[in-house]
């Protein structure tokens, strides 16, 4: 008798059984062989890991933060947090990609002028075969179909104020369920986040209707619909970034919580007969 490796059995030395054991071990073999041909000639570089139950709880509470010793909480909410401070970024990408869809390139132009009859209006020029939702040239400025692309200083004004609308509901309902979700997070935290996220805002805002006069500018001479909204993108964007990046890189609201939960109001005690005594002594003169 002796133990065989491939069949995991004890068997007796027979020759017949030997040689099904070795045409075993030749097919397995040439599989073997196969399948590692079949994995050098494949052209898709995507690698594929099996982890197990702790690799992948280790992989998810580090993956935006390296603290390990984090509730699985606490690891989403580090990465969902900068979601409040580019909440307005993400609604303004959504509107510059419908521009992008109904311009479908750089050649078509608004140019905002004053009409014979005093009113504002919008020409734009350029395909107006390929657009499908702003089907006319011309367009009074107030126009419910140039406030919603957001084209033109009232459309612009309009966004901005949407946008920043947006950001606080956003903001407010965000940072509550932070409130009832996240361990060790108090009223401190809450307070001095959203205020944060309203100073980030107020600065945002102010940016941007600062650009706006730049685009109007542009808009005077005919500039690119599809340019002038993507410039504005990307300056409230870097706007947004410079903000959250100084607020993580300076620890801003960070030591603002930290020192308001360490103050420690040293109140004398205070008794009834304190006041009985003062009156009393006020009312003999």
């Amino acid at each position: 008798m002796r133990y065989d490796p491939v069949s995991q059995t004890f068997v007796e030395d027979d020759y017949r059984l030997q040689d099904h054991l070795d045409f075993k071990r030749q097919h397995a073999d040439i599989n073997y062989q196969k399948l590692h041909a079949q994995l050098n000639e494949m052209k898709d570089e995507n690698m594929y890991a099996l982890l197990t139950v702790e690799e992948a709880q280790y992989f998810l509470k580090t993956l935006c933060d390296p603290n390990t010793n984090q509730s699985w909480k606490d690891a989403m909410f580090s990465c969902t947090d900068p979601m409040s401070s580019f909440a307005g970024n993400i609604v303004e990408a959504l509107a510059v990609g419908r521009i992008a869809m109904e311009m479908r390139g750089f050649g078509i132009t608004a140019t905002e002028y004053v009409g014979r009859n005093g009113n504002r209006y919008i020409r734009l020029s350029g395909y107006p075969g390929i657009r499908r939702y702003l089907d006319a040239t011309r367009y009074l400025i107030d126009n419910h179909r140039i406030l919603d692309m957001g084209i033109g200083t009232r459309g612009i004004e309009t966004g901005i104020i949407n946008g920043a609308r947006f950001c606080i509901v956003f903001s407010g309902a965000y940072r509550a369920v932070e409130l009832l979700l996240k361990d060790e997070y108090g009223l401190t935290d809450f307070f001095v986040n959203l205020t944060m996220d309203m100073a980030k805002l107020a600065v945002s805002v102010g940016i941007a209707w600062g650009a706006k006069t730049v685009a109007t500018g542009a808009m005077i001479v005919g500039g690119s619909v599809l340019f002038i909204s993507g410039l504005i993108f990307v300056l409230g964007l870097a706007t947004a970034y410079t903000l959250y990046w100084a607020d993580k890189k300076f620890k801003i609201s960070e030591t603002i919580i930290k020192n308001l939960k360490t103050v420690k109001v040293h109140n004398s005690p205070h008794h009834a007969d304190q006041f009985f005594n003062t009156w009393g002594r006020l009312s003999r003169g």
